[in-house]
């Protein structure tokens, strides 16, 4: 019955930039822009939640529906709520930013002990960037009405900007694909440099690709107590 509005290609939602169809069909719409839904899971402790404010109403009961400014206790100002991608390419025969690559085992098997926050965000990029190296999904951003990984919802800041994405096998339950809302889908574009990002106070600023990573890592975050400088970003 919404076939009709999630059809709509909405311009707003389009980088001018971003040459990638998504998807090639006519009917699925695609975005350039994904809500930020912090670190990899994987360090919490306590909680599993995801450590940025994105919204995802998926199976996870440990996954939020909705966060308040109270929740921002690291600071509206140095809390990422969106940044953009690459669409992807609408195959499986070309690399590039807008290609999905799998598959890593992201799997709590391979944790270490609770590392600080940061390091297992820093040895899961590495395991992206050096061992993934199949094409599992060229349609990255094909639907902005889709709440799922890399196609629609949520991009993650365990991988640098304009780095390789990737998708976790494995996941809590070692079940193949139960890992998908832990993929390692970061931020990418086609601007020379680095990447748009949208704060939760509304303004916009243009980060770097050699952005110091655990001050990537403090800006997905929005209650992990970092203190981020403004020049830092």
């Amino acid at each position: 019955m919404n076939q009709t509005a999630y059809s709509i290609r909405i311009s707003t939602l389009l980088c001018p930039s971003d040459t990638n169809p998504g998807n090639p069909n006519p009917g699925i719409p695609g975005t350039n822009y994904a809500n930020n839904y912090g670190g990899h899971r994987f360090y919490s402790q306590v909680s599993w939640a995801p450590s940025g404010p994105a919204y995802f109403p998926g199976w996870d009961s440990l996954i939020r529906d909705t966060i308040s400014f109270n929740d921002v206790s690291d600071g509206l100002n140095a809390t990422a709520m969106f940044s953009e991608w690459v669409k992807g390419p609408g195959n499986l025969v070309t690399d590039g930013l807008g290609t999905v690559y799998g598959d890593v085992d992201c799997g709590v098997k391979d944790r270490p002990s609770f590392p600080g926050p940061g390091q297992l965000d820093y040895n899961l990029s590495n395991m992206c960037r050096q061992q993934a190296n199949n094409r599992v999904m060229g349609y990255k951003g094909e639907y902005w009405h889709l709440q799922d990984p890399g196609r629609g919802g949520f991009y993650c800041h365990t991988m640098p900007p304009n780095t390789k994405a990737c998708r976790c096998w494995g996941g809590r339950q070692f079940l193949p694909y139960d890992g998908d809302t832990e993929s390692l889908i970061g931020a990418s574009s086609q601007h020379p440099g680095g990447i748009n990002v949208l704060f939760m106070d509304g303004s916009v600023r243009f980060i770097k690709n050699s952005v110091n990573y655990q001050t990537w890592i403090a800006i997905g975050s929005m209650g992990q107590a970092e203190v981020v400088s403004s020049d830092a970003m």
